[in-house]
Parts: C-alpha cells; structure tokens; sequence
C-alpha cells in the first residue's frame, strides 16, 4: 500500500528549508522509527539537491514533489514544465530513436564519471562509477554534476522522464527502506 503526498514548490531559494522540514515531517509520520531513522539523511540529500535544481534550472514558476511511501521504499518525484534535461552532442527531448540504449558519458573527472542510459526517446537513467581520491586538490575540481552525483549516492535509482504530451520534466527518485 503507498501512501501519496503532494507539495507545491515556488521554485525560491528561502522556501527550500520549510518545504523539506514539511516533506521529511510527512515521511517520519508515516515510516516507522527505525527505518526513518536509517534513511532520513538519504531523503534529505535527495530533497535539497531537487529542490535546488528546480531554483537553478526550471525556469518556471513552481514545481511539484510527490512522496509516495511504500512498506519498502520511498519515491520521490520533481515535475515541472521548464526546461528539459539537456545533454551536450544529443540534443534535446525527444531524443533520437538512434540513441536508445546508448550509455552516455555526462562528466568525468578525477573523481566519477557519470553516466546517463537512454531508456528511450524521453527518458533516461543514471549511473556513476566513481574512482579513489588521491588528493585534495581533486575534491577543489567538482562541477555542476556534483548534484547529479548526490543523487545517485542518496537512492536507489534516479530517472527522468519528459513527457511530450505536456512539456513536463519528472525525476524520479527511489529510496530503499530495506
């Protein structure tokens, strides 16, 4: 059985920190202690890396979050209808039916590289393989996919879906309980 909240976003710097003590409120209420207890800091990274994403590159007025709590997971969802996820070298969403099931180098540095694997023409998954640090001044060299990659460490699985029909942007993010 899922238990389904939604909240509205304006897309603000200063309405990110009441908006996640609301969200993360709603999750303690309805998992039980000790998964919550596991699993918060998780919901947490997940929560300010959406939300500031949404301020950063949107572009529009307002976002939605959905939670949707299971006995096993959390999903956590971002829609909204600005600008879709953009991938240098392939173009924008919709993608070519040629790239369907092509791995796609988003960054690399010294420290990860992640990966996007088209699903199909509208949506992608997410993967990163990250590599050992072996000095300080690689952690000084992060970029704009450090989010991406705060994504990919918090959850289980990240996606993004673009929907033609609307326009809309969903990325969805699960978090195991188990």
């Amino acid at each position: 059985m899922f238990l389904n909240k939604q909240f509205i976003f304006d897309n603000k710097v200063q309405s990110i920190q009441p908006l996640m003590h609301e969200v993360l409120n709603f999750i303690r209420e309805n998992v039980s202690p000790d998964r919550y207890a596991v699993k918060v800091n998780n919901c947490r990274h997940v929560l300010v890396e959406l939300l500031t994403n949404a301020v950063k590159h949107s572009g529009v007025e307002n976002s939605i979050l959905s939670i949707d709590i299971g006995d096993k997971v959390i999903n956590i969802r971002k829609t909204d209808n600005g600008r879709p996820f953009y991938l240098k070298e392939y173009g924008n969403f919709p993608l070519h039916a040629s790239f369907v099931g092509e791995q796609i180098e988003i960054h690399k540095d010294e420290l990860y590289c992640i990966y996007a694997i088209v699903e199909s023409t509208n949506s992608l998954s997410f993967e990163v393989v990250e590599y050992p640090i072996h000095s300080l001044d690689q952690i000084m060299d992060m970029e704009e996919h450090y989010g991406l990659l705060i994504l990919l460490k918090s959850s289980d699985s990240v996606r993004y879906l673009f929907k033609e029909v609307d326009g809309s942007n969903h990325f969805d993010i699960s978090v195991s309980l188990a």
